[in-house]
């Protein structure tokens, strides 16, 4: 499937090829990333990966995707970080954000002429946020956190680029006997330059180590659960964040509102792995289904598709995601946030719970489903939060970028929020109906 057009794009991301002259690191996380960068010393009787096809070695339909990154037309930062990707594949490190809230893009080699594009097309991306970013301050809630302005942009240096990243990972994941042995996914860490890989624990560990040693920093996965499938005394046009049932039972939680570019029809998302079928905005315990608590119903076959736990319901959306103690957000636009950026988490349970980005494009096992597209962050919901907005706290204003699904545990006891990045999310249901989907937006941050 290929991979739709970027607008004002000065390449094509369809059948792009990535070479990896030589193995990179594979970074193996315990925790959070740690601060120091990883060796890259060569081990001895390096793997082979060059002129491979991404095509080729991609586990899933969605490797291709990451490699060839999947960006809807409203998401200016995603377009600005794809048309880096493409047209400067040998240069580009990603994409990660500082502990100051910078946006930062790590370089290989000789990058002068990648930075002045970053820098002279960086101003659009500030521009085209700014422009809807005027939300009342006590209802955006990001103005009173110091987040006037847009992020600045800096750079830094880095040996492997982000092809070179992506082709390495899904590799990883297209190896069967690493598979076997106990890795159960990976992920990109951009800022510290390589690829971050999760094992069951036991021989894999060692043998990895054996084969890259400095370069690898072992952690083991102990479990992966998604979340069992206020907010509870809404009205129609539909808030994110919602509290949201069936009539057999299952209570999950509202995503962000979505409209049809071509026919302004509206939608909006939840997690897949919540039942399908016709949801209603109740209390937790409320039994009265009734036409005035109708939200809607799910489009047809448009559960957990392609590796991405997502569903999409026919509804009366708004442009708000629901907030702490009442407050609302008014949203202005979509993005995936970067490794290290500030993100909200909003279910109908768990409220709202601020955290970071640990590990960004994580791929493998959570519970009994293959996800990817997935960012790990440190916002950890509760039962119930599945498919609730994931907020990008921006100077631009707040951002949609994704929906909440499950958590993932480490063995030394971390457990990190597993999310479904937004742009996958809207990549499946624009094929799935044929047209465009784009979130809500709010044109003066006060009203939709």
């Amino acid at each position: 499937m290929a991979c739709r057009p970027l607008p004002s794009s000065p390449g094509k991301l369809a059948g792009v090829t990535f070479a990896l002259s030589s193995l990179l690191g594979i970074m193996l996380l315990t925790g959070v990333p740690a601060g120091a960068s990883p060796s890259h010393q060569r081990p001895t009787n390096p793997v082979k990966h060059s002129s491979m096809m991404i095509r080729k070695t991609s586990a899933t339909h969605r490797e291709v995707v990451a490699a060839e990154p999947v960006v809807d037309t409203g998401d200016a930062l995603g377009t600005w970080e794809a048309e880096m990707a493409e047209s400067y594949p040998d240069t580009y490190g990603g994409v990660y954000v500082d502990s100051s809230g910078n946006l930062v893009v790590p370089t290989v080699g000789s990058a002068n002429p990648l930075r002045r594009w970053a820098r002279r097309n960086y101003s659009s991306v500030v521009t085209q946020y700014a422009d809807s970013a005027k939300a009342d301050p006590e209802i955006s809630g990001f103005r009173d956190s110091g987040l006037d302005a847009a992020p600045a942009l800096t750079f830094t240096t880095a040996t492997a680029s982000f092809a070179d990243l992506i082709q390495l990972k899904a590799a990883i994941l297209a190896n069967p006997q690493l598979l076997a042995d106990g890795v159960s996914g990976a992920g990109i860490d951009v800022e510290h330059d390589a690829v971050s890989v999760t094992t069951s624990g036991g021989p894999i560990d060692a043998g990895l180590e054996a084969a890259y040693g400095s370069e690898v920093e072992v952690s083991d996965s102990t479990s992966g659960a998604l979340d069992a499938a206020s907010r509870t005394t809404d009205s129609a046009p539909w808030n994110g964040g919602d509290m949201i049932l069936t009539k057999p039972g299952t209570l999950c939680t509202l995503g962000f509102g979505l409209h049809d570019t071509v026919t302004g029809t509206k939608y909006q998302l939840t997690a897949g792995h919540c039942d399908n079928g016709t949801w209603y905005n109740l209390p937790r315990y409320g039994t009265t289904f009734t036409s005035a608590h109708l939200v809607g119903t799910t489009v047809g076959g448009s559960v957990t598709t392609s590796g991405i736990d997502a569903q999409l319901i026919a509804s009366n959306s708004s442009c708000i995601s629901w907030g702490a103690s009442g407050s609302r957000y008014f949203i202005t636009g979509s993005a995936n946030a970067p490794q290290g950026a500030s993100i909200l988490d909003e279910g109908a349970i768990g409220g709202s719970i601020a955290g970071t980005v640990a590990v960004a494009d994580w791929s493998g096992k959570v519970g009994s489903e293959s996800l990817s597209n997935i960012d790990l962050t440190t916002a950890v919901s509760s039962l119930g939060d599945s498919g609730g907005p994931v907020v990008y706290p921006t100077g631009y204003g707040p951002l949609a970028a994704g929906s909440i699904v499950g958590t993932l545990t480490y063995s030394n006891g971390t457990t990190y929020g597993v999310v479904q990045n937004i742009d996958a999310e809207l990549w499946d249901y624009s094929v799935l109906i044929g047209d465009s989907l784009v979130p809500n937006t709010s044109s003066n941050g006060t009203s939709c």
